[in-house]
């Protein structure tokens, strides 16, 4: 509970930034790839960093994000862990005009 409060506390002072799903269903390789290739193109000031699910279900990360990345992998950890609720938040990022990148493996 102290270190997703601290993840959350620390989320809020970051500069909007970009989030790459690191999770079950993720690609490792995908991640780590996908993370340094936008970072590498990204401005110095967005920060980009690896989201599990527990930061996209348990805290407030809309407010600080540019766009979500989902890397390649397999769909069904996706949907078994970023189902229901966090999928709608998803959802309503997107709609409320946060962009979503999909990259499929």
């Amino acid at each position: 509970a102290l270190s997703l409060f601290l993840e959350v506390s620390l989320m809020a002072l970051l500069p909007r930034g970009v989030l790459v799903y690191s999770g079950p269903g993720a690609s490792p390789a995908c991640v780590a790839s996908t993370v340094r290739a936008i970072a590498s193109h990204a401005a110095t000031d967005i920060p980009v960093q690896p989201v599990t699910p527990a930061q996209l279900e348990g805290t407030r990360w809309e407010q600080g994000t540019l766009c979500l990345v989902m890397p390649g992998g397999r769909d069904r950890p996706y949907v078994e862990h970023l189902g229901g609720a966090v999928a709608s938040r998803i959802r309503r990022f997107v709609r409320d005009g946060g962009s979503y990148i999909g990259i499929c493996a």
